[in-house]
């Protein structure tokens, strides 16, 4: 399966109908999930829930509330959706792998009345890269 989003909204309860959209080919305007792993890692020892099993294999499990301030160099559209909406906070879970990488993303957060859970899976990585540190 290729990249994609896929939305539904819900209205008084009741779901609308899945839109897909697909993945653009740039990468402005996604969230660095990895940076959303450290920001939990730094409210303290009681966001490390343990070990899941995430599509088959172990993952380690971080979740917390992540607020407005701790988003802003993270996730710069969402914070200032936040701000806008006066949404001070929200829960978040992050999964990550035996390799370091993020594998699954959850966030529950209610702005302007209307609650919204994103659900976010990364799968079929490839080998990865050798990065060495500039001298």
């Amino acid at each position: 399966m290729e990249d994609a989003t896929y939305t539904r909204t819900l209205d008084d309860g009741a779901a609308g109908e899945w839109q897909r959209m697909g993945r653009d080919s740039s990468a402005a305007g996604l969230a660095d999930y990895g940076a959303y792993a450290q920001l939990l890692l730094d409210l303290g020892p009681e966001v490390r829930k343990g070990t899941e099993k995430v599509g088959g294999a172990p993952a380690y499990r971080l979740s917390g509330n992540v607020t407005q301030d701790q988003l802003r160099t993270v996730d710069r559209r969402l914070y200032d959706r936040m701000r806008a909406t006066g949404t001070e906070d929200f829960a978040c879970d992050v999964w990550v792998n035996e390799s370091g990488r993020v594998v699954r993303f959850e966030q529950v957060l209610e702005m302007a009345g209307k609650s919204a859970r994103n659900v976010v899976t990364f799968q079929n990585f490839g080998v990865p890269v050798p990065v060495s540190a500039p001298e």
